[in-house]
């Protein structure tokens, strides 16, 4: 489906996903579109579930190991250290609609896909091998709240787990996707292609 990136769109939903800070901003950048995730300790079968098509991006650990980001990118962590919330806030910029979702049981295929998250090389492997081998690629598009929500933050969000859910549906209508058709799809193409290719 065509999305004309100079009008705005609105979303609603009362589900957020929580992900690092400096990945919610290299798609906010239009630097990602796509997700890497495992699982939490609390989530059903200790793996990550797509339970939700669209969603809330909420940023966490703002203060993070250099280590943990490729240096190409480390600039991301020193944005992200300035912007960091008041206590007890949370702010909401960033809406997330899933267009695939991929299970990456192959090594070469993650190897593959690397270049296209932010994430380091031993970071991504960490998440890959943990418990058995595999990884959920969530090919998303982004687009961005003209001006951010802050919501109080809840005892309820904390742990290690994905998914929250807000007490009520929270409505952004001046929203425009980071990336233009041509640039994203030509991207998604991209991530599709090392994802698909046989390793022969």
């Amino acid at each position: 489906m065509s999305i004309d990136a100079d009008k705005y769109h609105s979303f609603s939903s009362s589900i957020g996903l929580k992900e690092w800070a400096a990945v919610c901003l290299a798609l906010k950048q239009g630097k990602q579109s796509l997700l890497l995730r495992k699982g939490g300790i609390q989530e059903k079968g200790n793996q990550f579930q797509i339970d939700h098509p669209e969603f809330w991006l909420v940023p966490t650990r703002f203060h993070q190991s250099s280590e943990e980001i490729i240096p190409e990118e480390h600039e991301l962590l020193e944005i992200c250290s300035t912007q960091k919330p008041k206590k007890g806030e949370i702010i909401l910029s960033e809406f997330a609609v899933v267009e695939e979702v991929h299970y990456i049981q192959d090594v070469e295929k993650l190897a593959r896909v690397k270049e296209f998250c932010i994430v380091s090389e031993e970071t991504l492997a960490n998440r890959f091998y943990y418990r058995s081998p595999g990884i959920y690629a969530i090919l998303i598009r982004t687009y961005q709240l003209e001006t951010p929500i802050v919501i109080q933050d809840e005892p309820s969000y904390e742990g290690c787990k994905s998914w929250i859910e807000f007490p009520e549906a929270i409505a952004g209508s001046k929203m425009k996707p980071v990336l233009d058709d041509d640039s994203y799809l030509s991207l998604i193409e991209r991530i599709r292609y090392s994802l698909t290719e046989n390793s022969d």
